[in-house]
């Protein structure tokens, strides 16, 4: 974890916050390796980031005082993605979260495998522990995404104001249109056995760019993941100039 990540159903007073969940005091004793007095680079989920200085720490629980807590960045992206094998969505979950992704849109495409709308990953807390994980990682959002799974393709998506369908057949990629950066961007992404004809098709028609990311067939957790560093790269080419 870069950040410990802190709850707002976990605070006691004004800035001070009492954890008791095991896997964040494991973490904290036998990575972190901090003691009282240490100060440590926080989360407060939903609310912001900052520091907090260690209070009190025992066998099963830890007290923090948060300071400077400031709202960063709120996570550009929004991801709509064909239903594939859990352990591919997973990843997804978690290092998109750490990418800026807002909301992820899992839905059963053409080519998805119908069991996946009743994976194990999206009950309970399997869900929130891979988005927990993507958000300690991310340095400078605290939102924790949200999740939608779809048994089809929503004509709600053509609501979305910059929105790109990625295929290897497309003409384009990121480079040859304008992308406002200000704003959300939603990106379309095909199960592991791709997109059929009528979905691109479909896409189109609800106003989605068609873009190249590589001349390669990529795997889904790639093309996610290439994707948002394509963009981050032309986000940040565009604050340096």
């Amino acid at each position: 974890m870069n950040r410990f990540l802190i709850f707002e159903n976990e605070k006691l007073s004004a800035n001070t916050y009492e954890i008791s969940d095991p896997e964040r005091l494991e973490h904290l004793k036998t990575v972190l390796k901090s003691s009282v007095g240490d100060i440590l680079k926080i989360t407060l989920v939903d609310q912001g980031i900052g520091d907090a200085y260690i209070k009190e720490l025992s066998a099963n629980s830890l007290t923090l005082v948060a300071k400077n807590i400031s709202k960063k960045n709120s996570a550009p992206y929004e991801l709509i993605v064909g239903l594939s094998r859990p352990p591919t969505l997973k990843k997804i979950l978690e290092h998109a979260t750490t990418l800026g992704v807002s909301s992820f849109n899992f839905f059963k495409a053409t080519l998805s495998e119908k069991s996946y709308l009743d994976a194990k990953l999206f009950k309970g807390q399997y869900l929130q522990k891979y988005l927990r994980y993507g958000i300690s990682q991310a340095a400078i959002y605290h939102q924790l995404p949200k999740v939608n799974i779809y048994h089809e393709v929503q004509s709600e998506w053509k609501n979305r104001e910059q929105k790109y369908i990625l295929s290897p057949k497309a003409s384009k990629s990121f480079l040859d249109v304008k992308i406002d950066f200000t704003k959300k961007i939603t990106l379309a992404i095909g199960p592991e056995r791709g997109w059929t004809t009528d979905e691109i098709d479909y896409f189109k028609n609800l106003g989605f760019n068609e873009i190249a990311i590589s001349p390669a067939i990529l795997r889904v957790e790639t093309a996610v993941f290439t994707s948002l560093g394509q963009l981050e790269l032309l986000r940040n080419k565009g604050a340096i100039n």
